[in-house]
């Protein structure tokens, strides 16, 4: 399967962007990888990484554009960036040669790599995979927007025309009516096509949501024996001296120790390589003191 992948970010996320994007030059060296850079800063720091990558294609033109114009309306940025989403896939299938069109947010990273020759689908969701004390959290998506992908069939695309249109008119959070950024409106794509292949497993496109004492974590990494493909870091932040992780953001993990070794260790060392990065970024400080931040936080320096 001829796979492109396109991803956008701002330099919020510019450390975790270029660790994804240098992932998937890893696993999916055949493959394209489309980015929209949203500001100068962002656009400077990729031409530079990637301008020897020849499957590596960066436009910060018309999206950007629509960004920044955006923003000059007092929208929300995050609630900008949601509704791009479906516009940065069209652009890619307009642009760039493919069967399949993967979105992906900048906090994923493909540890491994995942067989997407096997789907004969016309569209990609993964489901949110929610511990029993979370189960309640399906109501704000029961599908995960961080990582789908689209074929260019006609009820594929169809359905792409139809979440660009839902997510221009409302990327709030408005669970009251059905809206929950870009999220809640997948669980209608079912209406236009059933050629829909729904991942759900622990190994892609998974996070801190998921786990329990149940699973078993170890190098690899790998979760109950299988290799990890990819890990949605979520809510993982880069400040002034310390990286804090997020593990705790749903209430505390069991089996923690692991996860943090086996699964985020390894994430946190390829960030912290980017010194060049890190110098460049206006990190804040934590609101709390740096001795007062729980454990699994990781020094930047």
């Amino acid at each position: 399967m001829n796979v492109v992948f396109a991803t956008l970010f701002n330099s919020l996320y510019l450390l975790q962007g270029v660790a994804l994007v240098e992932s998937l030059i890893k696993n999916y060296p055949e493959s394209k990888i489309l980015i929209s850079s949203l500001d100068d800063l962002t656009s400077a720091t990729l031409f530079q990484k990637f301008k020897r990558c020849k499957n590596v294609f960066i436009d910060n033109e018309s999206i950007r554009e629509n960004y920044e114009r955006r923003l000059r309306n007092l929208e929300k940025s995050n609630e900008v960036i949601f509704s791009l989403k479906p516009i940065l896939i069209e652009d890619a299938m307009k642009s760039l040669q493919g069967d399949m069109y993967f979105y992906c947010d900048a906090d994923l990273y493909f540890f491994n790599r995942f067989n997407f020759d096997a789907i004969s689908e016309e569209i990609i969701l993964t489901e949110h995979i929610f511990k029993s004390e979370l189960f309640e959290h399906v109501k704000y998506g029961q599908y995960n927007a961080g990582f789908l992908g689209f074929s260019k069939s006609p009820s594929s695309l169809a359905c792409l025309t139809w979440w660009a249109k839902k997510c221009k008119e409302s990327t709030a959070n408005n669970i009251e009516n059905g809206i929950m950024g870009d999220q809640k409106y997948l669980e209608k794509f079912f209406e236009f096509t059933p050629s829909i292949r729904v991942i759900k497993s622990p190994t892609m496109n998974q996070s801190v949501w998921m786990l329990d004492q149940k699973l078993n974590i170890s190098q690899g990494p790998m979760i109950d024996g299988n290799l990890v493909s990819s890990f949605h870091f979520h809510r993982l932040k880069p400040y002034k001296r310390v990286f804090k992780t997020g593990i705790n953001q749903y209430g505390k993990v069991k089996g923690r120790r692991k996860l943090f070794k086996a699964v985020y260790q390894p994430y946190l060392i390829q960030l912290r390589s980017h010194k060049d990065i890190i110098k460049m970024l206006d990190l804040s400080s934590p609101r709390i003191k740096i001795a007062e931040l729980k454990r699994f936080e990781w020094s930047i320096n």
